[in-house]
């Protein structure tokens, strides 16, 4: 578990950032001194926003490793982006507006703000719709619905984590001959 010099590296490292506590995205908001050495009181929400309350840590329910990214699916837009972490050298342990980028799928395409969205805890706790569920989202051309961290339809086309457009998108996932070293991988999510 993490520990903490002082107050400042702890409200440093966590406040305005995203963590994990128990199995639920959560915003921290505040971190104060509880006057025990070593011991921080964590002011938070959980994701997308909510009730604010307080966990005292250290505490065993606080997960403090980077947070899991990948596809995150926008609904209301009918468009899904990829989640980076930047690799920079930064303060936050958890993610922030500057160490979190989102890129679309559809070059040039619109991304709204996600970071203390209903889309980014989906993508983190790993909620996707089955790929059926996803290829019967996609109607357009220019529409993209992710079915795993790693794999969303883009109109007829299947893509892999970088954007990269591995296979079609029919009745079962194909890959391209290119990308068969992938098949596995498919498998487990198609």
């Amino acid at each position: 578990m993490k520990d903490f010099y002082d107050l400042h590296h702890a409200r440093s490292r966590l406040v305005h950032s995203i963590i994990v506590i128990g199995k639920e995205p959560v915003f921290i908001e505040d971190v104060e001194d509880e006057n025990r050495k070593g011991q921080w009181k964590l002011y938070y929400t959980p994701l997308p926003g909510g009730d604010r309350r307080i966990i005292y840590f250290p505490h065993k329910t606080i997960n403090l490793t980077p947070v899991p990214l990948g596809f995150v699916n926008v609904p209301k837009h009918k468009i899904c982006c990829r989640a980076y972490r930047l690799p920079q050298r930064g303060w936050k342990i958890g993610l922030d507006q500057s160490n979190i980028i989102f890129r679309s799928v559809i070059k040039g395409g619109h991304i709204p703000k996600l970071l203390r969205s209903n889309a980014l805890k989906n993508t983190i706790k790993n909620i996707y719709p089955s790929y059926i569920e996803a290829r019967e989202l996609v109607t357009e051309p220019e529409q993209s619905q992710a079915f795993s961290r790693n794999f969303a339809i883009h109109g007829s086309k299947l893509i892999h984590r970088f954007n990269d457009t591995v296979g079609e998108a029919k009745e079962k996932p194909e890959l391209n001959s290119d990308h068969q070293f992938l098949k596995e991988a498919l498998e487990k999510v198609a």
